[in-house]
């Protein structure tokens, strides 16, 4: 049997292989809120409907990322983590717009709070499950703000299958 080894690390991507990969990670991220969406829709349970929205919003943010300057941000993607608001941030500095109102930064805060902690997807034991109901987790400023910024970015970049609806 014969075995194919790649080497990816000594290669360079061309400027079509910068944008078919953060394409790539934007459609895994509209996957991701698409699957939230399903699950509130379904009435899932609250904290996994949560952190998919979450983590939704942080593979679409890191696209958008790439987008602007995929040479800039590929390095720099894997030290910002899974802190929704340092990538809310650095996104709203690229692209020149406005992070948003004190609601909508409150809820961004909790929820990353929670995310960042992998309270959403574990809870590791956390009494959180049983003290707090899930459903009164906010996350409908965010979520809405996030399918906007995602109907935008299928519009300016001529996407049309599998957008967000």
């Amino acid at each position: 049997m014969t075995s194919v080894s790649i080497d990816f690390s000594a290669g360079k991507l061309t400027a079509e292989g910068k944008k078919r990969v953060a394409h790539t990670l934007f459609e895994k991220g509209k996957s991701f809120l698409r699957a939230s969406a399903h699950l509130r829709k379904e009435e899932g349970y609250e904290f996994v409907i949560l952190h998919l929205l979450c983590q939704g919003m942080e593979i679409t943010l890191k696209a958008y990322l790439l987008y602007a300057d995929y040479d800039k941000y590929s390095t720099q993607l894997k030290a910002i983590g899974h802190d929704l608001e340092k990538l809310a941030k650095i996104c709203s500095t690229e692209y020149q717009i406005s992070v948003g109102r004190k609601e909508l930064l409150d809820e961004l805060s909790k929820l990353n709070a929670l995310y960042l902690n992998h309270i959403l997807r574990y809870g590791y034991g956390s009494v959180l499950d049983i003290l707090e109901d899930p459903k009164t987790i906010r996350s409908g400023r965010v979520g809405w703000r996030l399918i906007a910024s995602v109907r935008l970015a299928n519009y300016l970049l001529g996407i049309s299958r599998g957008a967000i609806n």
